[in-house]
């Protein structure tokens, strides 16, 4: 597989570097799943985020923080350094972690580790609040795509009103029989004009076309106009 996918501190450096991979970036992400309940912190996390977490898991960068881990048995070590190991073809597979000695029980602490028990209360608590955080920026992202959506619709809406509401040269006149009459857009009735016949405008722009208007002829000193 080549898909680059998982949650950032559970994934192995391979997924990252977008190299093929295969069921080993499992056996990774078990190494850090014990680590963490083992001590109750993740082994790569870093406070100035996650850009720098993504570096610290590339080089395999973790250690056993004192005194976290002060009380953790030899055995629960050496399984969580032979499960999160940069070369995944140096992992553990699912079989041999299954017959390691602190799985198996042989080589276990039975004792209560307190400490421990609070981390993992500390780190159950923040990650709720981070799961929290993301909810509500994804809800507040939501709700403005919605209100532009909103808006731009209600706009798209206006304009369609008032194209529909224009009045054109074919709703103002219309031609019945031989006489122009108008048309009211507001009460839906047509109301007759006074205007010249069809038939009498034609003859009319005809007879302008046949006889042109006599130009103006000034006779010197009389100031006369014809």
């Amino acid at each position: 597989m080549k898909t680059v996918c998982g949650t950032p501190g559970y994934c192995a450096p391979e997924i990252l570097h977008g190299s093929p991979y295969g069921p080993e970036v499992d056996m990774w992400s078990v190494g850090v799943i014990t680590y963490i309940l083992l001590c109750g912190f993740e082994p790569f996390f870093d406070p100035r985020g996650d850009q720098y977490m993504y570096s610290r898991i590339l080089n395999c960068d973790y250690e056993f923080v004192s005194p976290w881990w002060d009380e953790v048995s030899l055995n629960a070590k050496d399984l969580v350094r032979k499960l999160i190991v940069l070369d995944p073809q140096k992992r553990l597979t699912v079989h041999q972690a299954l017959e390691h000695p602190w799985v198996t029980g042989k080589a276990a602490k039975f004792a209560h580790m307190d400490s421990t028990q609070k981390k993992l209360q500390e780190f159950n608590a923040r990650r709720k609040l981070k799961a929290a955080v993301k909810a509500v920026v994804a809800s507040s992202r939501l709700g403005n795509h919605s209100h532009h959506e909103g808006c731009r619709n209600e706009r798209h809406q206006d304009a369609a009103k008032e194209d529909s509401a224009t009045p054109t040269a074919e709703s103002d006149l219309i031609l019945q029989g031989n006489v122009y009459k108008e048309k009211k857009p507001e009460t839906g009735g047509e109301e007759a004009m006074t205007i010249t016949p069809l038939a009498m405008v034609e003859k009319l722009d005809s007879f302008q076309n046949e006889s042109p208007v006599a130009p103006v002829v000034i006779l010197n000193g009389s100031g006369c106009k014809t």
